[in-house]
């Protein structure tokens, strides 16, 4: 970093600021042999005016450094952003350049230059929150971590295709004693519901009843993650334990009645869903 402002410097006259105030509230004490070297401690303090100006002096002087510690960062996370980029890019990887930053393989990485912080999404849903970024090690980090994120939620696609039936089904018997016209077409944020509610039946179906749970949590991105995975392998989906997925309309999208999908290939536009039905009826 370009030190042109000494931070211990700078650091040794905020102390020597306040230390003869630490004083006077040491000496308070309610005590009569105290008030002599009380009263000459505050015969030393600066007048207000002359406080007031070294105060502000101090103040514009710390924001100076403020600034210049933020601009340092940014400029190196801009380094390290093109040469992390520009190796994806040799190395044939895919990405794409989008508004929130790039979207790399699986991955959104949402970048905040002028903080020099970048997080990790997957669907727009937030896997790692905003860190800074310092290094090239600690971005390769990020991309890791988000990695090893991914391969722990990722559940076996044979017991995700049984579990999504099974889930979609339950959400059918249901809305048949209660719902007039398709109960078939269910809307996603009860099949998400019920796909975790299913994963934890199916659980506790087995072995010891006061287990510890895998499936206790399901993080929405991870859902959405295993979904997208569901969706890749359709070809290899037995037609009559298929699920499609419909978009809804605009209305029911901007009431966020949907859930964000797509999001394995860079190329491919995030697409919102709001229902799920059987493909064959």
């Amino acid at each position: 970093m370009d030190d042109t402002i000494d931070t211990k410097e700078l650091q040794k006259q905020w102390k020597q600021l306040v230390r003869p105030f630490e004083q006077v509230g040491k000496l308070i004490r309610g005590e009569l042999d105290g008030v002599d070297k009380l009263d000459k401690t505050l015969q030393k303090l600066p007048a207000g005016e002359g406080l007031a100006a070294a105060v502000e002096d101090l103040r514009e002087r710390t924001h100076g450094f403020v600034h210049q510690v933020r601009h340092n960062a940014a400029e190196e996370f801009r380094r390290i952003e093109a040469a992390f980029i520009k190796e994806e890019r040799d190395a044939g990887r895919p990405l794409r350049e989008v508004a929130s930053g790039w979207r790399l393989g699986p991955f959104e990485l949402a970048i905040h230059r002028g903080w020099a912080q970048a997080r990790l999404l997957y669907n727009h849903e937030e896997l790692i929150p905003s860190r800074y970024i310092t290094s090239r090690k600690e971005l390769d980090g990020l991309m890791e971590e988000g990695n090893e994120l991914l391969r722990a939620h990722e559940i076996d696609l044979g017991e995700w295709i049984e579990v999504v039936w099974e889930a979609h089904g339950n959400l059918v018997n249901e809305r048949r004693r209660d719902t007039t016209g398709r109960v078939d077409r269910v809307p996603i944020l009860d099949f998400y519901r019920e796909v975790r509610v299913t994963l934890i039946r199916r659980e506790l179906a087995t072995g010891r009843i006061g287990k510890k749970l895998k499936y206790a949590e399901l993080p929405q991105w991870a859902f959405l993650y295993n979904l997208d995975r569901y969706r890749q392998a359709a070809r290899k989906i037995d037609r009559e334990r298929l699920l499609g997925f419909e978009t809804g309309s605009q209305k029911e999208q901007r009431e966020r009645k949907g859930l964000t999908l797509n999001g394995l290939d860079p190329s491919d536009e995030y697409k919102t869903f709001c229902y799920v039905f059987p493909v064959v009826r």
